[in-house]
Protein backbone atom coordinates (compact mmCIF):
# COMPACT_ATOMS: atom_id res chain seq x y z
CA UNK A 1 0.00 0.00 0.00
CA UNK A 2 1.26 3.49 -0.72
CA UNK A 3 1.85 5.79 2.24
CA UNK A 4 -0.32 8.57 0.73
CA UNK A 5 -3.38 8.63 -1.53
CA UNK A 6 -3.48 10.68 -4.73
CA UNK A 7 -5.84 13.23 -3.12
CA UNK A 8 -3.49 13.54 -0.16
CA UNK A 9 -0.56 14.26 -2.48
CA UNK A 10 -2.58 16.71 -4.59
CA UNK A 11 -3.90 18.78 -1.67
CA UNK A 12 -1.02 18.07 0.79
CA UNK A 13 -3.37 16.89 3.54
CA UNK A 14 -0.87 14.88 5.60
CA UNK A 15 2.79 15.47 6.32
CA UNK A 16 5.42 13.84 4.08
CA UNK A 17 7.27 10.68 5.07
CA UNK A 18 10.57 11.19 6.87
CA UNK A 19 13.66 9.03 6.33
CA UNK A 20 16.43 9.95 8.73
CA UNK A 21 19.88 8.90 9.85
CA UNK A 22 21.27 9.40 13.33
CA UNK A 23 24.77 8.89 14.63
CA UNK A 24 27.36 10.40 12.29
CA UNK A 25 27.61 14.03 11.23
CA UNK A 26 25.62 14.45 8.00
CA UNK A 27 27.17 16.63 5.30
CA UNK A 28 24.49 16.15 2.61
CA UNK A 29 21.26 14.23 2.14
CA UNK A 30 19.50 13.45 -1.13
CA UNK A 31 16.77 11.46 -2.85
CA UNK A 32 18.20 9.23 -5.59
CA UNK A 33 16.06 9.76 -8.71
CA UNK A 34 18.15 7.63 -11.10
CA UNK A 35 21.07 5.63 -9.71
CA UNK A 36 22.38 4.65 -13.16
CA UNK A 37 22.67 8.23 -14.40
CA UNK A 38 23.61 9.60 -10.95
CA UNK A 39 20.62 11.98 -10.84
CA UNK A 40 19.84 13.09 -7.29
CA UNK A 41 17.72 15.74 -5.61
CA UNK A 42 19.61 17.27 -2.70
CA UNK A 43 17.75 18.47 0.37
CA UNK A 44 19.46 21.62 1.61
CA UNK A 45 17.65 22.12 4.95
CA UNK A 46 18.17 19.49 7.65
CA UNK A 47 19.99 16.91 5.48
CA UNK A 48 19.84 14.20 8.17
CA UNK A 49 16.03 13.94 7.78
CA UNK A 50 14.87 13.58 4.18
CA UNK A 51 11.26 14.47 3.39
CA UNK A 52 9.76 12.07 0.86
CA UNK A 53 6.33 12.99 -0.59
CA UNK A 54 5.24 9.35 -0.97
CA UNK A 55 6.53 5.80 -0.75
CA UNK A 56 4.63 3.98 -3.54
CA UNK A 57 2.86 0.68 -3.01
CA UNK A 58 5.03 -2.29 -4.05
CA UNK A 59 7.76 0.26 -4.78
CA UNK A 60 10.77 1.81 -3.18
CA UNK A 61 12.45 5.14 -2.57
CA UNK A 62 16.23 5.40 -2.54
CA UNK A 63 17.97 8.00 -0.42
CA UNK A 64 21.65 8.70 0.16
CA UNK A 65 23.68 10.62 2.68
CA UNK A 66 27.24 11.90 2.70
CA UNK A 67 28.54 11.62 6.25
CA UNK A 68 31.80 12.39 8.00
CA UNK A 69 33.32 10.01 10.49
CA UNK A 70 32.74 6.34 11.04
CA UNK A 71 30.25 6.36 13.92
CA UNK A 72 27.55 3.72 14.20
CA UNK A 73 24.31 4.84 12.61
CA UNK A 74 20.57 4.18 12.76
CA UNK A 75 18.21 4.61 9.80
CA UNK A 76 14.55 5.30 10.58
CA UNK A 77 11.49 5.67 8.36
CA UNK A 78 8.54 7.58 9.83
CA UNK A 79 5.23 7.61 7.99
CA UNK A 80 1.86 8.77 9.29
CA UNK A 81 0.10 5.82 7.62
CA UNK A 82 2.87 3.22 7.78
CA UNK A 83 4.28 3.86 11.24
CA UNK A 84 7.91 4.01 12.27
CA UNK A 85 10.73 1.53 11.62
CA UNK A 86 14.32 1.77 12.87
CA UNK A 87 17.28 -0.34 11.80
Amino acid sequence: MPTHSSHDLKFKIERPDWISISGPQVVAGMIVNNADLNINTEQKNNPSTIEVPNIPGLGQVKVAWIVSGNAKYTISVDSKKGGMVKR
